[in-house]
């Protein structure tokens, strides 16, 4: 069954969310030293791995890496239930994933925004973190142009009014 675009705005307006606590727990365990170093160092290289895909203009691995990088940023959240919802969320959406990498203009954007995600983390800061994840997929939302379509059809918001 295909993903209509009121289910990618919904799922989107779901990940965001998710995306966001998941990234504000693991800056909360940055700041109170529960996040290991090399836990950090793990997502950087998550975020070159994802990068080399980009660079090289193979959406199929760019959208393996990112996968990979959100389920590292989610596993330092170390919170099972949000992990399984985000995996949930991530099954449904991975469609959304492999267009939008295709488009080089937004393959270039992420690398910026996951490195920002991850310095929120890295600083143990976690309003930064959180913000650059909600900003992450609302900007993948924005750039998934299925949902753009429709949007622009009908003058709504693709996260909603």
């Amino acid at each position: 069954m295909g993903l209509t675009p009121q289910d990618a705005a919904h799922l989107f307006t779901l990940r965001a969310n998710l995306e966001a606590l998941a990234a504000e727990l693991a800056a909360e365990r940055q700041a109170l030293g529960r996040l290991a170093p090399v836990e950090v160092d793990a997502l950087d290289r998550a975020a070159d791995r994802v990068q080399a895909a980009v660079e090289a203009h193979d959406a199929r691995a760019s959208a393996q890496a990112n996968l990979a990088l959100h389920r590292a940023i989610a596993a330092a959240a170390v919170n099972p239930f949000l992990e399984d919802a985000l995996n949930r969320v991530w099954d449904r959406i991975a469609v959304t994933t492999v267009a939008n990498l295709d488009d080089p203009h937004w393959a270039c954007a992420i690398t910026d925004q996951h490195r920002a995600i991850i310095a929120g983390i890295r600083a143990g800061d976690p309003k930064a973190a959180r913000e650059a994840a909600k900003f992450h997929i609302e900007a993948a939302a924005r750039a998934y142009r299925p949902l753009n379509a429709e949007a622009t059809a009908d003058g709504s918001s693709p996260l909603g009014p």
